[in-house]
Formats: C-alpha cells, structure tokens, sequence
C-alpha cells in the first residue's frame, strides 16, 4: 500500500477501476483522491489520451457532482 498524501494514489485507482468497468469503486476512489485535493483538473476533465484516464465514468452524473462538490480545489 502506496501512501497517498496528495491524492494521486487514488486517482489511479479510480482510473484502473473505470477503465476495469467498475464505476462503485472508481467513485469511490475519485471521491477520497478529491477529499485528499488532488487538483490535476486536465486529468479529471479532459485527458483521454493516456493509457490511464477517467474517461468510462465522465458521463455518470456522479462525476461531475464529485467535480463541482471539490472545485474549490481547482481554483473554479
């Protein structure tokens, strides 16, 4: 287990899991990777070039609540 001071860890987890199909885990992890303010708001909301990204679950309202519900944390 990585420790995961600025939330990065968790990003990747959530990307692994919405990229695996798993949008329960995906969130959850989103969820804890925002709450620890990983601000990096190109990977959250525009990078689907990399091989790890967010893209399966940016549709999911879920998303974009977790988005707006932290974006203080993006300066928006």
């Amino acid at each position: 287990m990585a420790d995961d001071y600025d939330g990065e860890v968790n990003y990747l987890a959530a990307c692994y899991y919405a990229q695996a199909g798993n949008s329960d885990k995906a969130f959850k992890c989103m969820a804890a990777s925002l709450e620890k303010g990983y601000a990096n708001y190109y990977n959250w909301a525009v990078n689907t070039e990399a091989d790890v990204n967010v893209e399966p679950i940016r549709k999911d309202p879920r998303f974009s609540a977790l988005l707006k519900a932290n974006g203080a944390i993006f300066g928006r």
